[in-house]
C-alpha cells in the first residue's frame, strides 16, 4: 500500500518526460522544414532534389509572418470584407497613390472597362499628335499622368464574381511615345499577375485564380529583325 503514491509519482513523471520529448520532436520538425523552406529559396542540393516538388506544392510557411502567429480565425473574414469594400471614391483595393485623376464612380456606372480617369492637363483629351505634345510646358508639380513619355488612363477591371471584384487598370492611349529624334519605340502595358478568389457563378464555390492586370504604360523598343543590314518591324510576341 504505500509503494501506490511512489508509483503515482512515477507515472507522472514518465509522462512529462514523454510530454517533453514530444515538444522536442515537434520543435525540431519545425526547425527542420523552416530550414528546408530557407534552402529552397535560395537554391538545394541534389540529395533533396526528390522532395523539391514536394515542398513547392506546400508552399513556404514563414513563421515570422503574423499570418501564421495569430491564433484566431476572424482575420480572414477581416480581410477579405476590408478588400472587397468599396464607395463612389474608393472602389478598388489597388489604386494610383495621385487619387484626384480617378472620378466619383456611382453604383449603376460600375461595368467592366468603364473609363475612371477624369482626366488630364485640366480635363482636355490627350492628344498622340508629338508636336501637340511637345508644345505643352512642363511643370515639376504635374503628375507623372501628365508628364509620361506613353500616354494612359486607368479603366475598370470588373468581375462581380471575383474577390476582389474591381480591379483598376492602366490602359495605353497612344500606340508611340513622346520622343525627340528616335523613332524605334512603341508603347505597351506592363502586366502583374495578381492572385484573387473566383466563385462560380451561383457564389457558392470559389477557386484560387491568377488575374492579369496591366499596371504601366512603358516606352519599349520594337521588336525588330535584321534583314540586308536593315531592320524590319516584327509584331511584339509576350514572353513565356
Amino acid at each position: 500500500m504505500e509503494q501506490k503514491p511512489l508509483v503515482f509519482v512515477l507515472h507522472i513523471f514518465l509522462v512529462l518526460q514523454l510530454c517533453q520529448v514530444v515538444n522536442s520532436f515537434r520543435k525540431y520538425r519545425g526547425h527542420q522544414k523552416h530550414h528546408n523552406t530557407v534552402f529552397t529559396k535560395h537554391g538545394h542540393s541534389e540529395e533533396d532534389g526528390g522532395d523539391q516538388q514536394q515542398l513547392q506544392d506546400e508552399g513556404i510557411t514563414l513563421h515570422n509572418e503574423c499570418y501564421f502567429r495569430y491564433a484566431e480565425t476572424d482575420h480572414h473574414y477581416a480581410f477579405l470584407r476590408w478588400l472587397h469594400h468599396k464607395n463612389v471614391s474608393h472602389y478598388t483595393p489597388i489604386s494610383p497613390s495621385y487619387e484626384k485623376i480617378l472620378r466619383r464612380v456611382q453604383p449603376d456606372d460600375i461595368k467592366n472597362g468603364l473609363q475612371i480617369t477624369m482626366g488630364t492637363q485640366h480635363g482636355q483629351q490627350q492628344s498622340c499628335d508629338i508636336r501637340h505634345r511637345r508644345m505643352k510646358p512642363v511643370h515639376p508639380n504635374m503628375p507623372i499622368i501628365d508628364r509620361a513619355l506613353c500616354q494612359y488612363e486607368y479603366i475598370l477591371n470588373y468581375k462581380p464574381n471575383r474577390i476582389p471584384a474591381t480591379l483598376s487598370e492602366v490602359k495605353c492611349i497612344c500606340a508611340r511615345p513622346f520622343t525627340i529624334g528616335a523613332t524605334r519605340f512603341e508603347c505597351e502595358p506592363l502586366y502583374y499577375h495578381v492572385r484573387v478568389l473566383l466563385f462560380e457563378n451561383d457564389c457558392l464555390n470559389y477557386v484560387e485564380h491568377t488575374e492579369k492586370v496591366a499596371f504601366a504604360c512603358v516606352p519599349v523598343f520594337k521588336p525588330s529583325i535584321e534583314y540586308e543590314d536593315s531592320f524590319i518591324d516584327v509584331p511584339a510576341e509576350e514572353p513565356n
